[in-house]
Order: structure tokens, then C-alpha cells, then sequence
């Protein structure tokens, strides 16, 4: 039986949800065996990445995440929970500032409606950078100033040799 699950959407509830499902599903026939996640993703929500990337770490799922493409913004953080991280050879990382984090509505709301919901979209985006920041510094070798200048500055791609020397990819494949 495979223990693979593939993901190229969106990252965002009903996204998550569906590969927590399968994931679920896999982990309930045999909670040693690895199961395998390939990502393909431009990002999406920043909390159903984080939602996924606690609920991998709470069930102790033993998860490895392979990069095929893409693996930008939110994907990252799924990227992140495998504790076994591989790269494709054409696969690259783009890891940058965090937007809104609960969602395009909120955004556009927050220019419509108010300043107040503004400067809250800013409490919640600094909240959530916080977090990735962590993330990153835990789970990589990326340095904590330039995981901090990443998230509330300027950007980082990576290529996946790029990404293996700064712990973020185990092995390329």
C-alpha cells in the first residue's frame, strides 16, 4: 500500500483539512511507517500551515516532506514538519514576510472599514512571523538575525543546494 500523499493546492482550511485526512488515515494503519508528502505549493494561510505543522508534531506522525517545484510562503511551514525534508533538483523555497494571515477578506475589510483593523492585521502579522521565525531558527540552520530579517524585510529564495546548506532540505533527490 502506498504511504504517499501529494499536495498542490492552495494552503488554506479545506486544503489542510483534506490532507489530514489522508495523512490521518495512513497514520491509523501503522503509526511507525513513514508516510511520504510531496509539496507543490505557492502558499496560502499562514495559520492552516500552522495548524497542520502542530498537528503533525502532536501526533509524532512520522512524516517526510519531499519538495517537487514550488514550496513558497505557507508551504514552507508544511515543508518544515517532515522530519525528514527532501528536494527535487528543479524544486526551489521562496520564504518572505508574512501578509494577512487570516485571509484575503480580512484585508480587504481592514482598508475598507478601519485604521483599528489595520493596526490588528499588523498585531496578528507580527504574531505570526514570530512564530515562522521559530519555526525556522528549530528547524533549520538558517541564523536567527537572518531568519528575523527574512520574515519582516526582505525575502529568501533558495535552490535546493542552497537549502540543504542551510538545513532547511536533508537530501536532494
Amino acid at each position: 500500500m502506498s504511504r504517499e500523499v501529494y499536495f498542490s493546492d492552495k494552503v488554506n482550511s479545506k486544503s489542510i483539512s483534506q490532507i489530514r485526512e489522508k495523512i490521518d488515515s495512513l497514520y491509523e494503519k501503522n503509526k511507525t511507517q513513514e508516510i511520504v508528502l510531496y509539496i507543490s505549493s505557492g502558499g496560502g494561510s499562514g495559520v492552516a500551515a500552522i495548524s497542520f505543522f502542530e498537528w503533525i508534531r502532536i501526533k509524532k506522525i512520522p512524516l517526510v516532506t519531499v519538495a517537487v517545484a514550488e514550496v513558497s510562503s505557507a508551504a514552507i511551514t508544511l515543508f518544515l514538519a517532515g522530519t525528514l525534508r527532501k528536494a527535487t533538483t528543479k524544486s526551489w523555497f521562496l520564504i518572505h514576510p508574512g501578509g494577512t494571515i487570516r485571509g484575503d477578506l480580512t484585508l480587504m475589510l481592514g482598508k475598507i472599514i478601519s485604521l483599528r483593523r489595520s493596526k490588528e492585521d499588523e498585531v496578528w502579522k507580527e504574531h505570526y512571523e514570530s512564530i515562522v521565525i521559530n519555526l525556522i531558527k528549530e528547524r533549520t540552520n538558517i541564523p536567527a538575525d537572518l531568519a528575523k530579517r527574512i520574515m519582516t524585510k526582505s525575502f529568501l529564495l533558495l535552490n535546493p543546494l542552497e537549502g540543504k546548506k542551510l538545513g532547511l532540505v536533508h537530501e536532494i533527490i
